[in-house]
């Protein structure tokens, strides 16, 4: 059910919920909250919240700190059905504890995966113990109607020949010294308990996830997902989209380590958490900082699929299809979600005016062909293209029509260059964006393309390799984009 309704409506689970170990199971299996009732007062029997105690030390032997509050956990899927039972025979009819441990005279098999035990004295194992129910082949704990129950104390060093015994007057019950009978009274204090301890589950409830109450639905690249409105803790993967929020002010957790352009240097600092890089995130790290919002886009759109186990993902890939549009969607999108559809629509109207303008220039300035150099290489790119933007959003009109639109663009020689014979010629350089050094320099200094109407009128715009190669699409970098060839047009007008 989690699965199928991928975060876009909270999943509450009632019923069977009687141990920490159980709300630990229900939240990896995806539900958003647990309902409880009866445990309550099964609680106060023996001495308090013990359902907190229990949740706690589970994640800790699960190696939690703190819950993942949107989708399921997927790597808990060790999280096994392990019942604890006393039969009717009184035997210890349990074989749950660390892979491969013995307890007393019990060998645990390969499968099992973890008790809770020894210095706990809570919980006998990261299962189900139906000690505390009606399970059909458990020990029923007395009768309901008097309310008495038995606890395990320390079921670590429990062996397999334990006999009941009954207390005088008050029914079965076990006596070992390793095992406690407590009845229930209840009295002003133990309502006033009830009270604390259902506080505790219902700002638990609340806490997973923090806006389930206020979410809006996201259309992305790679589908349609329910995300919280004003998400607290985001974790960003596109640069785009990065260099988008950091224009609405929006505050980031974490970022991808390694290259990132000068003017969003400040999340290189330890302010913002590092989680992997574009290519690979650490998913570790991704789920310590239990994010709110996961955003993904071009070079990371890859891993959307592993993101959004951890938290709700949008993809932010921009359509070169549709540049514009794309772009254009994205930002509003963000907007959307922190609040911020006035700041996104100014900067989007600014961005269309200088657009605009440039357009109007650039239908005058003759034809011209966009080649990207990375060490002895050359590639083209035209229309429709990774770089298409040039030629269908800012309207230079291309030196060849024929060129194919694929991500790598079409691999060129000094000789189709002079062939083509571009009035202009903008050169994004692939090893300056990724800090290898400058290849366009020795790749275009020679007598072939020295011939050329380029480079011969000194129309060769060097384009801003980080806005055009890594970053791309966000409201920063469009900016600059635009500005850079309006200054270059300007200079040659």
């Amino acid at each position: 059910m989690a699965d199928e309704t991928a975060g876009r409506v909270p999943v509450l689970m009632d019923g069977g919920i009687r141990r920490g170990t159980d709300i630990l199971k229900a939240l990896a299996l995806g539900a958003s909250a647990v309902m409880v009732g009866e445990p309550v007062l099964h609680a106060l029997s023996v001495g308090g919240a013990i359902l907190q105690t229990e949740l706690e030390v589970a994640m800790a032997l699960t190696g939690r700190a703190r819950l993942n509050r949107h989708r399921p956990v997927g790597d808990l899927d060790i999280l096994k059905m392990c019942p604890i039972r006393l039969n009717r025979s009184g035997s210890l009819d349990a074989s749950c504890c660390a892979m491969g441990a013995t307890y007393g005279s019990m060998r645990c098999g390969p499968t099992v995966v973890g008790c809770i035990h020894g210095a706990t004295r809570r919980i006998g194992c990261l299962g189900r113990s139906d000690l505390i129910g009606n399970s059909p082949n458990g020990l029923r704990p007395a009768q309901k109607s008097n309310m008495r129950m038995f606890r395990i104390r320390d079921i670590g060093a429990a062996s397999a020949d334990h006999r009941p015994r009954s207390p005088p007057g008050r029914g079965p019950a076990w006596k070992d010294k390793r095992m406690a009978y407590r009845p229930i009274a209840p009295t002003l204090a133990g309502f006033a308990k009830i009270l604390s301890v259902a506080a505790a589950v219902v700002a638990l409830a609340q806490a997973v996830p923090a806006s389930a109450q206020e979410r809006i639905e996201i259309t992305h690249a790679q589908g349609r997902t329910s995300v919280p409105r004003n998400p607290e803790r985001i974790v960003v993967f596109d640069l785009a989209s990065l260099d988008t929020l950091d224009a609405l002010g929006v505050e980031i957790d974490g970022v991808p380590g390694g290259l990132l352009p000068e003017y969003l240097s400040k999340y290189r600092s330890d302010d913002h958490a590092k989680v992997g890089t574009l290519f690979e995130p650490d998913y570790e790290a991704v789920n310590a900082l239990a994010p709110d919002l996961i955003v993904v886009g071009g070079r990371s759109s890859t891993k959307y699929r592993e993101l959004a186990r951890i938290a709700p993902t949008i993809d932010m890939t921009v359509d070169t299809g549709d540049y514009m549009g794309s772009v254009t969607r994205n930002v509003e999108q963000l907007g959307r979600i922190f609040g911020k559809e006035t700041e996104a629509e100014s900067k989007l109207a600014t961005i269309r005016r200088s657009i605009e303008d440039l357009r109007a220039t650039a239908s005058g300035i003759g034809e011209g062909l966009l080649v990207l150099t990375t060490g002895a290489k050359m590639s083209a790119y035209g229309p429709g293209s990774r770089f298409g933007i040039l030629h269908d959003v800012f309207a230079v009109k291309p030196a060849e029509e024929n060129l194919q639109a694929s991500l790598h663009g079409q691999s060129i020689s000094s000789e189709f260059i002079l062939a083509a014979n571009p009035d202009w010629l903008f050169v994004i350089d692939r090893d300056a964006a990724i800090g290898s050094g400058n290849s366009s320099g020795a790749v275009l200094g020679n007598e072939l393309v020295a011939q050329t109407k380029a480079w011969k009128q000194d129309n060769v715009v060097y384009l801003d390799a980080v806005n055009w190669y890594l970053v791309g699409g966000g409201l920063i970098s469009l900016q600059a984009m635009v500005d850079q060839l309006s200054q270059a047009f300007a200079k040659s007008g």
